[in-house]
Formats: structure tokens, C-alpha cells, sequence
């Protein structure tokens, strides 16, 4: 997307409408180790580690259904 990621917004619209995301089981870590990854978050997409997931990860999203209902949600305040 031109302007930027907006999570906040796709983390609330999961929560009211799951089905408008595509999520994959997978397993996901925070790296802990000192370096420059310090932080971030792993998520082993191609199973590489072979660990049980233990997480959903949104890899998708339905963007006209998504903006929809971010308008939707403005016009109710």
C-alpha cells in the first residue's frame, strides 16, 4: 500500500470479522539474542525449524472488505 501499513485498524477488524483475512498455523518467535534482529518477530512461514506452530499469521486480507468496514466504523462516531 502507497500510504503504509495500518495495524492497529487490521488487528481490531479481525476481531470483528475474522473471515475477511487469510491466517496460516505457524510457529513464531521473538528474537531475544543480541544483534541486529534484536526484537523482531520470526514466523517460520516455510517450516524450516520444524516446530509446532503457535500462532495464526494474517497473510492476506480482503482490502475493499477491510476499507469498508474501517468507513463503516467512522461513520458510526
Amino acid at each position: 500500500m502507497e500510504a503504509g501499513p495500518i495495524h492497529d485498524a487490521t488487528t481490531i477488524a479481525y476481531l470483528i470479522n475474522p473471515d475477511l483475512f487469510e491466517v496460516k498455523d505457524m510457529f513464531v518467535e521473538v528474537d531475544i539474542n543480541r544483534g541486529p534482529c534484536y526484537g523482531r518477530t520470526v514466523c517460520d512461514e516455510s517450516n524450516v525449524l520444524k516446530q509446532k506452530a503457535n500462532a495464526l499469521v494474517g497473510v492476506g486480507i480482503n482490502n475493499d472488505q477491510f476499507f469498508d468496514l474501517v468507513e463503516e466504523c467512522i461513520r458510526m462516531y
